[in-house]
């Protein structure tokens, strides 16, 4: 699916409605998850939730490169250090919040 997914934001259709699309399918599943009784109907629906989430892992880097080459900016010199540090931040919010519950 992530592949399919890719190939069509790559022709056809800007990947950041793909993207949103994704998003907005994965949404969906979550509230039709909250109405779901039975484990195999939970087991259905989170396996779209998944089929819809994984294709954004790569089109948001598609959407950075982009990003990145409008502003200027060198993609291999520039892109690794935010992403980085995006990812240290991410972790640092969770250890202080984690934190302050003591």
């Amino acid at each position: 699916m992530p592949t399919l997914l890719g190939i069509v934001a790559d022709k056809w259709i800007s990947a950041k409605w793909v993207y949103a699309l994704c998003h907005l399918v994965g949404a969906g599943t979550l509230f039709m998850a909250a109405e779901v009784t039975t484990p195999g109907a939970m087991f259905m629906v989170i396996l779209l939730n998944s089929l819809a989430y994984m294709p954004t892992l790569g089109l948001i880097n598609t959407i950075s490169y982009y990003r990145l080459k409008d502003a200027g900016m060198d993609i291999v010199t520039d892109f690794p250090p935010i992403r980085i540090w995006g990812t240290i931040g991410l972790h640092y919010g969770d250890v202080g919040s984690e934190l302050r519950r003591l």
